[in-house]
């Protein structure tokens, strides 16, 4: 302490921007690094994230290149051909993307804007969810969802919110909105709102999960057989090639994701050989480094991150290497 206070009467400007160049240089390498554990480590709701998979999409188009849709969701024939049964997958999920939509209590103007995904019946023992209230929809509200239509031609949506007095669509919501409609999380199950302008029941309640789980999060999830996915216009045009799913896969210990994406290629290629009119190119599957960092490019996250930390650490150094320069450049 004596050499340091000793230091600072020498070379105050010095000594200040070498101390202080040190230390916000520092606190930006720990931002780094949290950074980057934040979104790479196993820790729940995604417990096991260095061993997931992803599929973000799939080019569509006519067997003759034309009609291209870009990257689109699996329908359900392509789904169950491309990853039913994929060797050195664990489990198996999917969801159909987050979207926007309006929530609000029955007779009540106050409207609020969440974020929707609708989930597969495994997705809650897929993920490590904490339910402060409630419980996930069960096999039987699941397939409920089939049930909550009427004919229609056209319409995306059009449903039966009861019938015979049972309903017909069940969510689970977050413990933000739980308390900002119904008061506590407690009194939200069992309870009634309207989503996108339809009643639904609420059956469980699960703790806020943050943002930065990408895949986990959501403020609302719905049973996916909600989308009414065999009649969409989208999966009949497409022969169930198209769609809106996107598998979430959990590799088996050992597993190698490189042999996982040949065994998709694979069976991509056998699938587009079937006689469809329609065929699918380039899936995007990704482990969780990819795609939580440079989606969709040839960048190494690690590469990057080991950079940038060299990088931040070399500013120090040469501020100390400069400190220390003048001290010797004074003595003599």
């Amino acid at each position: 302490m004596k050499q340091l206070m000793n230091l600072i009467g020498q070379h105050r400007f010095y000594a200040a921007a070498c101390i202080v160049g040190t230390a916000v240089t520092l606190a930006f390498v720990m931002v780094v690094v949290m950074v980057y554990d934040f979104r790479t480590t196993d820790v729940a709701p995604e417990p096991e994230r260095s061993r997931m998979m992803y599929n973000t999409g799939t080019q569509c188009m006519r067997a003759n290149g034309t009609n291209l849709m870009g990257y689109r969701g699996l329908g359900p024939a392509a789904f169950e051909a491309l990853f039913g049964g994929l060797p050195g997958v664990d489990t198996l999920t999917w969801h159909g993307g987050l979207q926007k939509a309006l929530c609000a209590l029955p007779a009540s103007s106050d409207r609020h804007s969440v974020f929707l995904r609708p989930v597969a019946a495994n997705w809650f023992s897929f993920f490590r969810y904490d339910f402060v209230a409630g419980r996930p929809f069960t096999q039987a509200e699941y397939d409920a969802g089939r049930a909550a239509f009427q004919e229609a031609e056209d319409e995306w949506r059009s449903f039966r919110s009861l019938e015979d007095g049972v309903a017909r669509r069940f969510v689970v919501i977050s413990e933000r909105l739980a308390r900002q409609l119904f008061g506590e999380a407690d009194r939200a199950v069992g309870g009634e709102m309207q989503l996108d302008f339809q009643p639904v029941r609420v059956v469980g309640v699960v703790r806020d999960v943050s943002s930065i789980f990408q895949t986990a999060y959501a403020e609302v999830w719905e049973p996916f057989t909600l989308l009414n996915e065999s009649e969409t216009y989208l999966v009949r045009e497409t022969g169930g090639l198209a769609g809106f799913r996107y598998p979430v896969m959990r590799m088996g210990r050992g597993a190698a994701p490189d042999h996982i994406r040949a065994e998709v290629a694979r069976r991509l290629e056998r699938l587009n050989h079937t006689g469809g009119e329609y065929v699918l190119s380039d899936p995007q599957i990704y482990t969780h480094t990819e795609y939580t960092f440079f989606r969709g490019s040839s960048i190494d996250a690690r590469l990057v991150y080991a950079l940038l930390l060299v990088i931040l650490l070399v500013v120090p150094a040469v501020g100390i290497s400069g400190l220390v320069h003048a001290q010797m450049q004074s003595r003599l």
